[in-house]
């Protein structure tokens, strides 16, 4: 169970990594946005396939499989709807009690995409396979580190406070690592639905990649860079599995 949390804490944290050098510099160009979210989107999807469907499927019945996907993709649909939130693109303000309110809603909209995460890390080291957990943190830690490039650029461009922007990181990263225990502590209790847990976590993480990240970096207007910026994504994960030694 430590090393779920240790790793999903050091996952979320490269959220800030990426928010850092953002710090430093005027801004990244739209291309560059779309071609990291489309990188983002590929490391995503590739790991929620390979390391959690799969090992999902090989595990149990193909109804827990599927159950587990539609009940997470329709809890992140039920939370974007009803839980109060902002994402980033949407939060030009001026005033310091504006930027604090938006701030507020915009960690609301990164803590909702950071939960799966968690949950995901927390159901690889869960289910017994420490190289799944392994690759798991290790995939969503890389695809945080250009999501919080990304939201630092679009933050920062929108006057928002740079100290502001680097607490905003820090705080929903803590999401990732709480997630993670949530998880490990309900496969304790229910060993038998892990392959459920598995297949829930991927079919949340399917929800944010298709309802937030692709469209997100369409709208920049550089689909073709950001389609490439998917591939990327595939094929990184596929070495780092290489390197890890992945079996599901």
């Amino acid at each position: 169970m430590i090393e779920g949390i240790k790793a999903s804490f050091l996952a979320g944290l490269c959220a800030v990594i990426g928010v850092v050098p953002m710090l430093f510099v005027k801004g990244i160009s739209k291309r560059i946005i779309s071609g990291l979210l489309g990188f983002a989107s590929g490391i995503m999807v590739t790991t929620s396939t390979f390391n959690l469907l799969l090992p999902a499927i090989h595990r149990d019945s193909l109804w827990k499989v599927i159950s587990g996907i539609v009940v997470g993709f329709f809890l992140m649909l039920a939370m974007e709807v009803f839980v109060p939130h902002l994402h980033a693109d949407q939060a030009y303000s001026k005033g310091p009690n504006r930027n604090l309110l938006k701030a507020i809603l915009i960690g609301a909209a990164i803590a909702l995409h950071n939960i799966p995460e968690g949950l995901a890390i927390g159901v690889g080291y869960g289910s017994g396979a420490a190289s799944i957990g392994l690759v798991l943190a290790l995939s969503i830690g890389t695809h945080n580190i250009p999501e919080g490039m990304v939201l630092a650029a679009t933050l920062l461009e929108n006057k928002f406070p740079k100290p502001l922007v680097f607490l905003l990181s820090f705080i929903t990263g803590i999401i990732e690592p709480i997630s993670a225990l949530i998880a490990l502590i309900s496969i304790g209790f229910i060993h038998s639905f892990i392959s459920f847990f598995l297949a829930f976590a991927a079919g949340a993480m399917f929800y944010v990649v298709f309802n937030e990240l692709i469209p997100e970096c369409h709208d920049t207007g550089f689909k073709t860079t950001a389609t490439f910026g998917f591939l990327l994504g595939i094929i990184a994960i596929l070495v780092l599995e290489k390197i890890v030694g992945v079996k599901v």
